[in-house]
């Protein structure tokens, strides 16, 4: 699978946060603060296109933006939610759809504001979990969610701050640390502790001084009554699978599953994953 390829103006802004570091950090935290948030959106491939133009489509306005939402087979309460990471789309957990539907059971997804087909060139956490709580109001809670990547830390969010009624959680390479998403993206961007010192206090200034506990995924689970199947890769470079062995370990019971040589997208087609994804959904 070949690499997707970092639009140019982020390249640019990279090396240009990278120069201003020592000379304005903070000028250059700022514009960190403005890239932190952006969502670039990404070439679809001809087999999420597919998977896509299979489901019926329906555009809700939600907080002010237009999101689009699909839907494949009969939606009933005990359907099953899927919920995509940064950057993606809701046709990237495409391969989950005909097992699913195979059992009778439908399946519901979104592209998140500033994402895919959805309105917007930037969002945060907060707002994508308002989302999820907005569509359980109007279908009913989900037999389970499906959730790749960033989507686990918005499932997270949303089950613990909404109260959510879900039962079961399919984490599939979740960054359960939020400080291991910053520290990444410092890393990344080569910015000075300066810059990210002023970073965090944008940050804690717009969503609270306790930011990081209240967006920790692990920390958010261990408030609920879930069951809970950790999925990851061991040879993820975007999200170290140590990272999915901390939330396992933090929740009491927690399944796992671990693969190799996939890395963080190709394993969400694998048929033997599926497989023991559904297993878990529909028989554990």
């Amino acid at each position: 699978m070949a690499k997707r390829k970092m639009q140019i103006h982020i390249i640019i802004m990279g090396a240009l946060l990278t120069w201003l570091g020592s000379l304005w950090p903070a000028l250059s935290s700022y514009l960190a603060y403005k890239i932190w948030f952006s969502t670039p959106r990404y070439k679809e491939s001809k087999r999420e296109k597919i998977w896509r133009e299979l489901a019926s489509q329906e555009t809700l306005i939600i907080a002010g933006k237009k999101v689009v939402i699909y839907k494949w087979g009969a939606i009933t309460p005990g359907y099953i939610l899927t919920l995509h990471g940064w950057s993606g789309r809701a046709s990237q957990l495409g391969a989950f759809i005909n097992p699913i539907n195979s059992q009778g059971i439908g399946v519901i997804s979104f592209d998140a504001p500033g994402h895919g087909a959805s309105e917007g060139h930037k969002t945060n956490i907060f707002e994508i979990a308002n989302v999820v709580n907005e569509l359980v109001k109007k279908y009913g809670a989900p037999r389970a969610i499906i959730a790749h990547s960033f989507g686990c830390m918005v499932a997270g969010l949303a089950m613990r701050k909404y109260r959510l009624a879900v039962t079961k959680l399919v984490a599939i390479s979740c960054p359960t640390d939020t400080r291991f998403l910053t520290a990444g993206f410092a890393i990344h961007f080569r910015l000075n502790e300066k810059v990210m010192s002023r970073f965090n206090q944008r940050l804690f200034k717009d969503f609270g001084d306790d930011l990081y506990a209240r967006t920790a995924t692990d920390k958010n689970l261990k408030q609920l009554d879930i069951n809970l199947l950790v999925v990851h890769d061991k040879e993820d470079r975007i999200v170290n699978w140590r990272q999915g062995e901390k939330l396992a370990k933090a929740i009491p019971g927690a399944q796992t599953y671990y693969t190799e040589k996939l890395g963080h997208q190709r394993l969400l087609r694998d048929k033997k994953l599926i497989e023991r994804v559904s297993g878990f959904i529909f028989n554990d």
